[in-house]
């Protein structure tokens, strides 16, 4: 992904689901202490489950430190987190105007604000 390659934040992110990032952000790190979290990915996921059922929802994770001069153009901001929205144009609408929430039951997803 290049500068210009870059599709602007188009959501927000709850109260909850921030909670569960910086949870899984600490579990993370505790696995990898010596390369720390820079910041979160977000983006949009396509699932295969060993049923053959497919299935489609928002996927966090992370951007260590040693991986800093591959995506710090990308980094945004949003709900006081820095983020790279890892996305394509096709998925970007998806996004637009929703809110990520969580719930235990359902992991991240997209919700109507």
């Amino acid at each position: 992904m290049t500068e210009s390659d870059l599709l602007p934040i188009n959501f927000s992110i709850s109260d909850r689901a921030k909670i569960e990032i910086g949870n899984m952000r600490k579990y993370y790190e505790e696995q990898f202490p010596s390369d720390p979290v820079v910041a979160v990915m977000i983006g949009w996921g396509l699932f295969h489950f060993n049923s053959g059922e497919t299935g489609e929802n928002v996927v966090v994770g992370f951007y260590q430190q040693s991986q800093l001069d591959d995506f710090a153009h990308g980094i945004q901001e949003v709900a006081g987190m820095k983020v790279v929205f890892f996305t394509i144009p096709k998925y970007h609408a998806r996004f637009d105007g929703k809110v990520i929430e969580y719930a235990p039951e359902r992991g991240f997803y997209l919700r109507e604000p």
